[in-house]
């Protein structure tokens, strides 16, 4: 006989029984849970492997295509840091190529100085091929080189 559950499921193996049953909706399934897991889990490893389209990697970075159309794509560049006044502040401007371009200009972008402390960076897109990365600092530094990571996330398709 069935106990009221309160609209929750009730998940306890009947005495004497191999399955469960899903007292508030009445479906009878097999008690082996590990075969269920075992299952989902080998799905998720199968449909894992259908979602990237392709990736690669050469001189300018590396990038991962998806098969829904996402791209994503890191890169290093290494500029020479020019710095003019701006605001009480110093800027640098840097146009920088995107190594795989997007369909469009909706995209993500962050950016990482990692050989120069500092200064505040800031990633903007501005087209479908190239990002513009401005760089502040309280004090005139022109003529020293910085190293970026850049990490940008689009669509191809």
């Amino acid at each position: 006989m069935p106990q009221d559950t309160g609209g929750k499921l009730n998940l306890k193996k009947p005495v004497g029984s191999d399955n469960i049953r899903l007292q508030t909706i009445g479906i009878d399934l097999p008690y082996n849970f590990q075969k269920i897991d075992d299952a989902f889990t080998a799905h998720q490893a199968e449909s894992a492997n259908k979602h990237i389209h392709s990736s690669g990697s050469d001189d300018d970075g590396y990038w991962i295509k998806y098969d829904d159309g996402t791209l994503t794509q890191t890169f290093t560049i290494t500029v020479e840091q020019n710095f003019t006044a701006w605001l009480g502040w110093y800027r640098a401007v840097h146009n920088v190529e995107i190594p795989k371009p997007f369909i469009d200009n909706r995209y993500t972008v962050s950016v990482r100085a990692i050989s120069s402390a500092g200064q505040i960076v800031q990633a903007l897109g501005g087209s479908n091929t190239s990002i513009t990365l401005y760089c502040y600092r309280p004090s005139e530094t022109s003529g020293t080189t910085t190293t970026f990571i850049i990490s940008a996330t689009g669509r191809w398709k």
